[in-house]
């Protein structure tokens, strides 16, 4: 499981390269940052989150971006808590980007997985599609070197389950909080 996690993880960032040609990288801006998810009535997942824009692509304002959360760097750390693990990729829109405070709407996909830990549980979900919708706010702390921004989000999940009919782990309402460093 680690090493599928580790093989997407590189997957996505060759995406944002080409081997054959020079890439011009003086109009886009790559952003790294650690992300915080909680559900409500669940616990929390953290992880990485990351995401590019580019000059050319309607002025920085679309960000094409991945998220990756677990309940084992969160709530679930040093306890028995169920493992949930959520991959996705997101394209964000952000308007007054010259702004310190951003309006962001985000569209995510993706994955989610939750190991229960024990074999009595095979019986139920572990595997899921994510569609989730995000309307938030990105604060840029400097406005002229725009190097760490502060984005607060909460979402939406068009597909969650209750356990039976759908993974356990993926509830409806949740809210973010991820942290990103210009590199």
């Amino acid at each position: 499981m680690k090493k599928g996690f580790f093989l997407f993880f590189w997957g996505i960032l060759g995406c944002f390269q080409n081997s054959d040609a020079q890439i011009d990288t003086a109009g886009s801006d790559f952003n790294l940052g650690l992300r915080t998810k909680k559900y409500v009535g669940f616990y929390y997942l953290n992880g990485i989150s990351g995401d590019i824009s580019f000059k050319k692509l309607m002025d920085h304002k679309l960000h094409f971006g991945f998220n990756v959360a677990s309940s084992l760097l969160g709530s679930g750390l040093g306890s028995n808590a169920v493992t949930a693990t959520e991959v996705e990729l997101s394209v964000a829109r952000y308007y007054r980007v010259h702004k310190r405070l951003q309006p962001v709407f985000r569209l995510n996909v993706g994955f989610a997985n939750a190991h229960y830990g024990d074999a009595i549980f095979d019986d139920l979900p572990q595997n899921d599609m994510l569609l989730s919708f995000e309307p938030g706010l990105c604060y840029t702390f400097s406005q002229k070197q725009n190097r760490m921004k502060l984005l607060l989000n909460g979402g939406y999940n068009f597909i969650s389950g209750n356990g039976m009919t759908g993974l356990g782990t993926v509830y409806p309402v949740y809210g973010t909080i991820s942290f990103f460093w210009k590199m």
